[in-house]
Order: C-alpha cells, then sequence, then structure tokens
C-alpha cells in the first residue's frame, strides 16, 4: 500500500516537472530572437490597453456604467482579457494532439500534459495581462473594495472551463481533424454571443435571456462588476458558472480519457 502512494507521488511529481518544463520552453519559444524579449509580454497587453481606452473612450466617446472618461476602454478591456486567454487554449487545444505527436509516441508519455500545457501557456499570458491591467486601475483610481478579491475565483471557474473544453477538444481533434478548422468560427460566434464589446443592459429583454444561458456573460459581468464597480457579482450567475464549470470538466476529461488508448494510433 506504502508503496503505491509513493509511486503515485514520483508520478505527481513527474508530470509535474513536465508540464512546468513544457509551459516554459513555449513561453521562451514565443519571443525567441526578438530584441526586447520577454518586454513584449507586458507591452503588448500595455499598449493595447491604451488603445483601446484612446479609440472608445476618447474618441467614440461611448458611455456606461463605469465612472470615467475611459469607461468604456476599461469596460471592453476587463472583457477581452479573459475572452483572450480562453480562445488561446481551445485554439490549440483543438490540434494540440496532431502537433505535439513526436511526444506521444514516446513510451509512457503522460497525454494529460498536453491539453493542460496548453491551458497553462495560455493562463500565463492572460496573468499577465491581468497583472498590467490591475496595476493601471490601482495608480488611475484605486481598488479599495474586497470584492476584487473575487477575481481569483472567477478565474479558477474560467480555468476549469477551458481545461474542461480543451480536454475534449484535443481528443476529437484528434479523430475529426476539421475540428481544428471549425473552432474559430464557432469562437468568434461565442465571442458575439458574449457581452465584451457591448453591455449587456443594451440587449433586447428577449435576447438577453439567451446570452444569460452562456456561462461566459456571468463570467465577464463578474470581472466587472468586482472590479470595476467594487460590487459583488451576481450569486445567481455565479452558481450557474460553477455547476457549467464542473460539468464541463468532467465532461471533457471523460471524453479525454475514454479516446486515451486510440489516440496514439491516429496522430
Amino acid at each position: 500500500m506504502l508503496e503505491r502512494v509513493i509511486h503515485k507521488f514520483k508520478v505527481l511529481a513527474l508530470v509535474r516537472n513536465l508540464l512546468l518544463t513544457l509551459v516554459v520552453r513555449d513561453f521562451k519559444a514565443r519571443y525567441a530572437g526578438s530584441f526586447m524579449g520577454f518586454f513584449w509580454a507586458i507591452a503588448v497587453p500595455f499598449i493595447n490597453m491604451c488603445f483601446y481606452i484612446f479609440i472608445f473612450s476618447y474618441v467614440l466617446k461611448i458611455k456606461t456604467g463605469i465612472k470615467g472618461i475611459e469607461g468604456f476602454g476599461l469596460f471592453i478591456i476587463s472583457g477581452f482579457i479573459p475572452w483572450l486567454g480562453f480562445q488561446e487554449a481551445l485554439t490549440r487545444a483543438a490540434s494540440c494532439m496532431i502537433e505535439n505527436s513526436f511526444m506521444i509516441k514516446k513510451i509512457s508519455f503522460p497525454l494529460d500534459v498536453i491539453p493542460l500545457y496548453v491551458v497553462s501557456s495560455a493562463a500565463v499570458n492572460m496573468f499577465i495581462a491581468w497583472g498590467v491591467f490591475l496595476v493601471y486601475l490601482v495608480v488611475d483610481r484605486g481598488i479599495h473594495s474586497p470584492w476584487a478579491l473575487m477575481i481569483i475565483p472567477l478565474t479558477a471557474l474560467q480555468l476549469l472551463i477551458t481545461l474542461g473544453l480543451s480536454f475534449f477538444l484535443a481528443a476529437i481533434g484528434v479523430f475529426v481533424r476539421d475540428v481544428a478548422h471549425l473552432i474559430g468560427v464557432l469562437l468568434l460566434l461565442w465571442m458575439y454571443a458574449t457581452p465584451i464589446i457591448y453591455p449587456l443592459s443594451m440587449v433586447p429583454q428577449a435576447l438577453r435571456r439567451v446570452l444569460l444561458i452562456n456561462p461566459l456573460t456571468h463570467l465577464v459581468d463578474g470581472y466587472r462588476a468586482t472590479l470595476l464597480l467594487g460590487k459583488p457579482p451576481d450569486w445567481g450567475g455565479m452558481a450557474y458558472l460553477t455547476l457549467f464549470a464542473v460539468l464541463s470538466f468532467l465532461f471533457g476529461y471523460w471524453v479525454f480519457t475514454s479516446s486515451k488508448e486510440q489516440i496514439p494510433n491516429f496522430v
């Protein structure tokens, strides 16, 4: 019994080290050969943030319930940061097993690591963008509400959803290669069905009920309420988001584990 427990811990340590190695390798590969290197990881989200604030707040001057002339720019950014992390992970997950076939064909390679590293790599970039955004919020207007700490469970729920869908897409993408091409179209539709570039209050009541079925609607609104408005998230929306996160992870991982034995034969 003790030997089995020790073996399990050794396997977990091996997987953790392998996952860390793959994420670091992926992060370095993004900026390999560039003059500014890792600095781009901070510069790009900062430049994008300044661009959104300037265009949507100072040029278009669209109003929201967020105080300050830069309110709509902050509104857009707080929706795009989680969405881009979600989109990157799912886009890469759809073809991640094919692209890493050289590792899969190695003996005793833990297949679970590949979707995990894809999601982790996308999460690193998202965390950097959130860090830049939070620094701006603290410097520009201060964050005094304790509800801002809700970014932690919101991010955890987002990653759980992303992991579940990534496991599902990673498995399906091996047997149906069209998934890698179709996912871009589906994500575009999903983005417009999420109140990222428009407030939910602008949507007609009948259509709003449809958008509330979308779990990312509650995720994005939760980020905005806690970070920009200093209010608690909608608890009903949080309950729905939590249920969806758990079910999507369990279903996605079940599909992946059910396909594990066949995957090496098709990559």
